[in-house]
Formats: C-alpha cells, structure tokens, sequence
C-alpha cells in the first residue's frame, strides 16, 4: 500500500502477515502484533499504529547431525537429518 492509494483491509492484513514473517524469520516466534483502528476520526485518512511485542528471541542451543539407517542398497543414497536442540 503507498500513499494516496484507496485503503484495502486485505492489503493491510496481508502487511501485517508479513511482518510477522520478518520477525519469525529472526527468531521472534512469540512476537504478538496489533494493529489500532486506521481511520481517522474525519473517516477520510488512514493511520497505521502497530503495538508490537517481540517476546524472547529463540536461540539454537546446539545442533548436529544424524544418519538416518537405511537399507544398504547400491541405488539407495545416504539419508541425513538436521537436530536442533533448544535449551
């Protein structure tokens, strides 16, 4: 959305998705986000207000690696899976 453009509740939850996105990205999974009412009191302007609260960032403890066991056959390749550990 830019400014001058007609208003879209759509729009506007589908920002709102997004930066929850950004925030789990960086590890925020606990982030809470709101979002006030964007009219004006004239009915005529939009102003967004976010209330956000980060929470606890999570952080990877430790990690490694394990072969998963798998039938020993010539076609057959090697199968690993990713542990994460968070304390």
């Amino acid at each position: 959305m830019q400014i001058g453009d007609p208003f879209d509740e759509v729009q506007a939850q589908e920002g709102s998705e997004r930066l929850l996105e950004v925030y789990e990205r960086h590890g925020y999974r606990d982030m809470h986000l709101t979002r006030d009412k964007p009219f004006e009191a004239d009915g005529r302007a939009v102003l967004f207000t976010y209330h956000i609260d980060e929470g606890t960032p999570t952080r990877v403890g430790t990690s490694s690696f394990k072969r998963i066991a798998a039938p020993r056959r010539k076609s057959s390749p090697v199968s690993w899976r990713f542990v994460r550990v968070i304390p």
